[in-house]
């Protein structure tokens, strides 16, 4: 057991990833305030939404240390136990070297002393594995061993191997980096605290926990973590004693979802003014309608929207965007793989917040935009 509360903090962190996709849900608190009554099954609509709030956003390409950090994971997989890099305890470990490997769904984090780094899941199991066309949806061979292990990046300082785990969801805990992640064979995912500074791990407990709870979004009052653990039908909020790594349910305020019945929460929660907190949340649909010769996997679209909640108990949610689809940088726009997106990290940055994402299963993407457009999209 870990005693989490001195320098070296121990541990925290959260996932989602292709079959294994079973997702805690997410959102709405009666008498929000609410950007939209319309939804839209047009990507390109959802997409128009975001520039419409977020004008002035800027990207940030994750996807340059891609290379740093593949190298890192293969040299590790290669020269490590096999449970180390065996992010999805499928219990076969056999090491698969003919697979691509690219870094997916990340979580970028400030360290104490304030550089930013990104946390993210490296995987031979990814959407891309046709490296002569890498727009194509093309999908790993399932009956051959995967791998996968999170690692965290610096711009400077390249490439550090954390272990095993999911998609990764970075905060801040009294000052220090920390993360929830998951781990566990598909449909069982336990959840985990990784400390970004020591990179030890250890598992988060909770009475009645259901098998899969991937989407747990942490956030700090008076010095005491809490997670919103579910949004639908209520928000659902768990307090956790971080030196026993044990949580328990603490507050639950009524939800009214307007929209959609299944919304699954994602990112951590960060500052947005004295009054609120702000997280982000998503939703996924398929363009098959009910086609069984439809290739479902290829044409599901996430949609995401950004909400706050109050910073005093009962921590009710007060407000809420428009949906929308996230951008990807030039040249990838018509990518086959390109509807689905996955928001898992969120960080505060002077003015700014910092959303990061991964795109298709495929590749690893950030945006900057500015607070003050955000709040004005959540109408606060």
């Amino acid at each position: 057991m870990f005693l989490l509360l001195s320098f070296a903090l121990s541990g925290f962190a959260h996932s989602s990833i292709l079959d294994g996709r079973c997702r805690s849900s997410s959102l709405l608190q009666t008498g929000t305030r609410d950007g939209s009554n319309v939804r839209t099954n047009h990507p390109d609509l959802t997409l128009e939404n975001w520039k419409k709030l977020f004008p002035s956003y800027s990207l940030l390409d994750l996807d340059e240390m891609s290379d740093t950090a593949v190298a890192v994971a293969l040299n590790t997989c290669s020269t490590t136990p096999d449970s180390f890099c065996d992010g999805f305890a499928n219990g076969n470990h056999e090491f698969n070297k003919s697979a691509v490997w690219k870094m997916l769904n990340p979580s970028v984090y400030a360290t104490a002393d304030g550089s930013m780094r990104t946390l993210a899941l490296l995987t031979n199991y990814n959407r891309c594995q046709c490296a002569d066309s890498p727009k194509k949806f093309c999908a790993p061979d399932y009956q051959l061993p995967f791998s996968g292990l999170l690692v965290s990046c610096g711009a400077d300082d390249g490439c550090t191997a954390v272990g095993p785990g999911l998609d990764p969801h970075s905060f801040q805990f009294q000052g220090h980096p920390m993360a929830f992640t998951n781990h566990g064979p598909s449909g069982v995912c336990h959840p985990k605290l990784l400390n970004l500074t020591s990179f030890e791990m250890s598992n988060l407990t909770l009475p009645g926990m259901s098998n899969c709870e991937k989407n747990w979004q942490a956030f700090t009052h008076n010095g005491t973590l809490f997670f919103s653990q579910w949004l639908q039908p209520e928000h659902k909020v768990l307090r956790c004693n971080v030196e026993t790594t044990s949580c328990e349910a603490a507050f639950n305020t009524s939800t009214s979802l307007l929209l959609e019945k299944h919304i699954h929460g994602g990112t951590p929660y960060v500052e947005l003014d004295s009054d609120h907190w702000v997280a982000g949340a998503h939703h996924f649909f398929d363009k098959c309608g009910g086609d069984p010769q439809c290739d479902q996997d290829a044409h599901t679209i996430y949609e995401h929207m950004f909400f706050a909640i109050q910073r005093q108990p009962p921590f009710a949610v007060v407000a809420r965007t428009e949906w929308f689809m996230l951008p990807v940088k030039e040249g990838f726009a018509d990518a086959e793989w390109v509807g689905t997106q996955y928001a898992g990290g969120l960080m505060r940055q002077g003015q700014d917040v910092i959303l990061s994402y991964g795109v298709g299963d495929c590749m690893p993407q950030a945006a900057r935009i500015s607070v003050e457009e955000l709040k004005q999209a959540l109408g606060l």
